[in-house]
């Protein structure tokens, strides 16, 4: 077998690091000094982009910056830097395909496994995958080398202090424009937001929709917003911009008005399917194999979330959409409303103690106002699976989050260990870690899920 391929598991901070060398000035040496104090990243997974940086040719073995590098940083040479970079580090997948980056995740991972001998479905393919697609961004293979590493903005996040005159929510159904999206019909309403099917009316400058394009738009109502919460808001707003998983419903375009709160809205990806919740509402009680398979699918869309430095912190089965879903085969699924994500390392500007989700998927610690950490999304997975194997909610009928917290002290739910055959005794073992109420007894990430569900194939 070829060497395995470079990889970082927390794959979002390459594209960081990236954009933020093209913007400081070359070191004498790339230290982790460097790493934290000039590019502003810092801890474990960020510090793993230096050997990946040396894998790809930007680095030499002592940490000094390459030709390669230096030439990755003049913009008319960027694209071209990155794409030696990409075509030497990932030689083993170009032999099998000379054409791998125009490859989709699911060619991609076939080569990756042919290559490697690893697991189709582990981590380690995905981190792979996941790495050589977050450095083909800056890449150009159509012979233009004076162009811009990175391709026109396919999302947008875009702030207004004097917007275009937005409608109150009570008369939002009666106009059938707002900004550049014609109003088809209402698909959802919360407790502060309604979610439209809308029409793409025109081009939107730096937007990846066209015109025609159907989305989902969500057109919040929110409170007055202070400076400081406008802050939040666009760095939560950008952080879904930014994700990028084909579990994860993909956010187009983000609308935040500074001075009329209630003229903000998000356009996402429409997914014509029904619901988890309303599948399983449907259906009833999901087979062993689609309850591992729809696990797998979460946990991979938190891996690349996590990997962002987010946390989703309302992971349900009504924030789920199913894909051409029927009895016999295992539903693709996008997990959405990646608005109140919230940002883990800037607790100066995220509010983690605010209740923000749903009781009956939250975990202990979001009830009662702690601070939240990667396991309240493996909380949030494990309560849509308990769903998915007993037909009905966690903690259902238990009443406001006051009496939740009561019954997770003295009588906290969990799957019967006897209630599946032999083969599925470990997966409820597993279910009902993630659902533990004292967060330390749960998996840690989203990584050592996926490796745990990796094992039991």
């Amino acid at each position: 077998m070829a060497p395995t391929p470079p990889y970082v598991n927390a794959y979002g901070n390459i594209a960081k690091a990236l954009v933020r060398i093209q913007a400081a000035a070359t070191p004498s040496r790339f230290s982790q000094d460097f790493l934290a104090t000039m590019l502003g990243m810092k801890g474990g997974s960020a510090r793993a982009v230096i050997p990946y940086l040396k894998r790809i040719g930007f680095l030499s073995g002592d940490g000094q910056p390459t030709e390669l590098y230096k030439q990755f940083r003049n913009p008319a040479e960027s694209a071209s830097a990155a794409r030696q970079a990409l075509q030497s580090a990932y030689s083993s997948l170009y032999e099998v395909n000379e054409y791998a980056h125009e490859l989709s995740d699911e060619g991609l991972r076939g080569i990756v496994v042919q290559v490697t001998g690893i697991a189709p479905n582990s981590s380690k393919a995905r981190s792979i995958v996941g790495s050589f697609k977050a450095l083909r961004e800056f890449a150009s293979f159509a012979g233009r080398a004076s162009e811009s590493p990175t391709k026109a903005p396919s999302t947008h996040l875009r702030t207004s202090s004097s917007p275009a005159p937005f409608p109150p929510m009570a008369r939002l159904r009666r106009r059938s424009r707002v900004d550049h999206y014609r109003l088809v019909r209402r698909l959802g309403r919360g407790y502060s937001a309604e979610v439209w099917l809308c029409e793409v009316s025109g081009a939107i400058p730096g937007v990846a929709l066209e015109k025609g394009d159907q989305v989902a738009v969500k057109f919040y109502e929110l409170p007055q917003i202070s400076g400081i919460e406008s802050l939040r808001i666009q760095r939560e707003f950008g952080i879904a911009v930014e994700a990028d998983h084909e579990n994860l419903a993909r956010v187009y375009d983000v609308m935040l008005s500074t001075s009329r709160p209630n003229h903000t809205f998000m356009a996402m990806e429409y997914v014509p399917g029904p619901t988890l919740k309303a599948y399983i509402q449907q259906e009833g009680p999901l087979a062993f194999e689609a309850c591992v398979g729809i696990g797998r699918q979460l946990f991979a869309a938190l891996e690349e979330l996590h990997s962002l430095g987010a946390i989703h912190r309302d992971v349900k089965a009504a924030n789920i959409l199913c894909q051409d879903p029927t009895p016999t085969h295992i539903p693709k699924i996008k997990l959405v409303d990646l608005g109140i994500v919230y940002i883990a390392a800037e607790q100066g500007l995220t509010q983690a103690s605010s209740f923000l989700g749903s009781k009956h998927s939250a975990p202990f610690e979001q009830l009662v106002g702690d601070h939240l950490d990667e396991r309240a999304d493996i909380y949030g997975v494990g309560s849509v699976l308990f769903s998915c194997l007993m037909g009905r909610e966690l903690y259902a009928g238990a009443g406001p989050e006051g009496a939740i917290v009561r019954q997770m002290l003295q009588a906290p739910e969990a799957l019967e260990k006897g209630m599946g055959r032999k083969q599925e005794f470990r997966f409820i073992e597993f279910v009902n870690a993630c659902i533990s109420v004292d967060k330390k007894l749960r998996p840690k990430t989203a990584s050592d899920c996926l490796g745990a569900l990796d094992r039991w194939r």
